[in-house]
């Protein structure tokens, strides 16, 4: 299993790399910010499941690509809010694309029995654990 997500990652990072030189986690965290809107870097790092340190540098490195723009928070001064750019809004949406592109690509090699199935089981070991 962890041969099978560890390849389809380095595919998905590659075509993200590519077209727009930005990792897979950076594509996570756009995920993440276009769901919120705006959260503050502790929020994005507890939903990311990353250290607040290597959250610090992925937000930097956004930042510098312009895909995130910093906001004051509204009642603490001490603590800007993280928020998509229009940039990192078209960057997420065809980031997106390409990382659907590359699930369905892989997962076309099997039946929909075997997709159907292979769901099932995943969702199953989701709940289970």
């Amino acid at each position: 299993m962890g041969v099978v997500h560890r390849r389809f990652r380095n595919e998905a990072q590659e075509q993200l790399l590519e077209q727009h030189d930005i990792t897979i986690e950076m594509q996570k965290a756009l995920e993440i910010l276009s769901y919120h809107q705006e959260l503050p870097q502790q929020a994005l790092a507890d939903k990311l499941m990353k250290e607040r340190s290597t959250v610090k540098r992925l937000v930097d490195n956004m930042h510098k690509r312009e895909l995130v723009e910093f906001i004051p928070h509204p009642t603490n001064l001490k603590v800007k809010l993280i928020t998509l750019s229009a940039k990192g809004r078209e960057v997420h949406t065809s980031g997106n694309q390409i990382v659907t592109a590359t699930q369905q690509q892989w997962l076309s090699s099997l039946g929909i029995d075997d997709e159907l199935a292979l769901k099932r089981t995943l969702i199953r070991m989701l709940e289970s654990n």
